[in-house]
């Protein structure tokens, strides 16, 4: 066993793994934990399927000979795994439960943080890039980019990439491995993470040199656009009600057949999760001032150290945990939608749990550090924080219910545009002619209407979005997962 040593700080990012000098970013990996009980079936997928290298903490293990295998005895639980589909994967073993949440929590988080790196940047070269990747998708025929959105934008191209090169990989590499089956699998990963290596170096190189190119560009095309821009909006205003006439009847007839059945089903499925998540954010908020105004002792002091809620390793986890319900309530959206995004839904569930959680302990300070000051005494500083708890806890109930209508719209549209997508393509796909568009360009437009399917996908003839997101099953709702009931 060679032991890997994480960063000295939780809350400095990126969080990553350090393997002797090598660095191995979480981004792309996937956190399975298992408490199984058959050795032998963890020594198998170890070696042959995925582990590559098993690292332990807290285990202590005496190997006398250098070479002695150590999934002799491996152990039977506390066993948490990283997977990656490219990259080596690992399995960490602890000595406790209580050592296997801790790890649990710090991973889970580390492989947030790093996957949703763009999704936290709110810039419009963010949104034109995961446009671009999409519509590149979408002329293959793959319609929803999904979970191969997480990461940064090397990592994004690298995943699109290993997308088309994987069915070429496996018609040619596996049917030519010699060996045994766990010899050839084990030879296949090995093969699959250098393949991956090499294809994300590459993607990263050009990539940066791209950003020093698209700098000068940028300038360039803003000279170019900036004389003919009003031509330009209305020509988007007349394009847009050109394809508002030609794909309304086709999307809304689309909607009604194969949308409207199970869209208040989706709803409470998006609803549900994220309204446990938000009150457990509030009950944790509530718990943790109301212990510290019972325990109150430098005031202020005491304040600030509030900060690091929404960072604590474990802190969170119960809100976490209610994110994941998503991963079983919504597992039939990928067959009956060809929605590939649940993982993506659930980091960023968990991503608005956490930046409430942050947003109220900032309002929280800010509102001490002003009115703290005028209390004298013990008697008022414990009333005024009382009363500034309360404000707080009024603004995160506003907060918390704008937020879910928003996610809720935001994830209708996800998980729905796949399906509209497939079945209106053959019927809306437009040919513009570029003559006489504007004097000195000739603009390819590529057929796209978002705002139309979030407008037909979106509740709205005749129904309330704010009733519906509070509201109960509907009693014909049928289960979205394949065996509920």
């Amino acid at each position: 066993f060679k032991p890997v040593s994480f960063l000295p700080c939780y809350s400095i990012p990126p969080f990553s793994l350090f393997e002797g000098v090598h660095l191995v970013l979480l981004v792309g990996y996937r956190a399975l934990f298992s408490q199984m009980k058959n050795p032998g079936f963890i020594k198998q997928s170890i070696l042959t399927h995925w582990c590559k290298h098993v690292l332990c903490f807290s285990f202590q293990v005496d190997y006398t000979h250098r070479d002695q295998d150590p999934l002799n005895g491996p152990p039977e639980e506390f066993l948490l795994f990283l997977y990656h589909p490219f990259r080596k994967s690992f399995c960490f073993c602890t000595n406790s439960a209580k050592s296997q949440h801790t790890w649990k929590s710090v991973l889970r988080d580390g492989i947030r943080y790093c996957s949703t790196v763009l999704q936290r940047q709110d810039s419009f070269e963010v949104e034109a890039f995961l446009e671009a990747v999409r519509f590149y998708r979408q002329e293959k025929g793959s319609y929803g980019a999904g979970d191969l959105l997480l990461g940064t934008e090397p990592e994004i191209l690298s995943n699109v990439l290993m997308e088309d090169l994987l069915p070429v990989l496996q018609s040619q590499v596996p049917p030519n491995l010699k060996g045994s089956e766990s010899r050839k699998k084990q030879t296949w990963c090995q093969f699959l993470e250098e393949v991956y290596t090499l294809v994300l170096s590459q993607v990263s190189s050009e990539f940066l040199d791209f950003q020093r190119e698209n700098e000068k560009l940028h300038i360039q095309l803003e000279k170019k656009i900036r004389p003919d821009l009003d031509q330009m909006l209305i020509l988007k205003d007349q394009i847009s009600i050109k394809l508002q006439a030609v794909i309304q009847n086709p999307v809304e007839s689309c909607c009604r057949q194969g949308v409207e059945p199970d869209l208040d089903c989706v709803m409470e499925e998006l609803i549900h999760p994220i309204s446990l998540g938000f009150d457990v954010v509030r009950s944790l908020f509530a718990d943790r001032i109301d212990e510290m105004i019972r325990h109150l002792t430098t005031g202020l002091m005491q304040v600030l150290t509030l900060g690091e809620m929404p960072w604590k390793p474990g802190f969170m986890e119960p809100c976490y945990e209610k994110a994941n319900l998503y991963k079983d309530s919504l597992q039939g959206l990928k067959e009956k939608f060809g929605f590939h995004g649940v993982a993506s839904l659930v980091l960023r569930a968990q991503n608005l749990m956490q930046q409430l959680m942050q947003n109220s302990v900032h309002t929280f300070q800010q509102l001490s550090e002003q009115h703290l000051s005028l209390a004298t005494n013990h008697s008022q500083i414990t009333q005024t924080l009382e009363k500034i708890k309360t404000r707080v806890l009024k603004k995160f109930d506003y907060d918390s219910s704008s937020t879910r209508k928003q996610f809720a719209q935001e994830w209708l549209v996800q998980i729905f545009l796949p399906f509209l997508l497939k079945n209106l393509e053959p019927r809306c796909k437009l040919n513009l002619r570029p003559e006489g568009i504007i004097r000195s360009f000739s603009l390819t437009f590529c057929y796209s209407f978002p705002e139309w399917q979030a407008w037909t996908v979106t509740p709205k003839r005749g129904e309330d979005f704010s009733n519906i997101t509070g509201s109960s099953v509907p009693p014909k709702c049928r289960p979205l997962s394949p065996g509920s009931q």
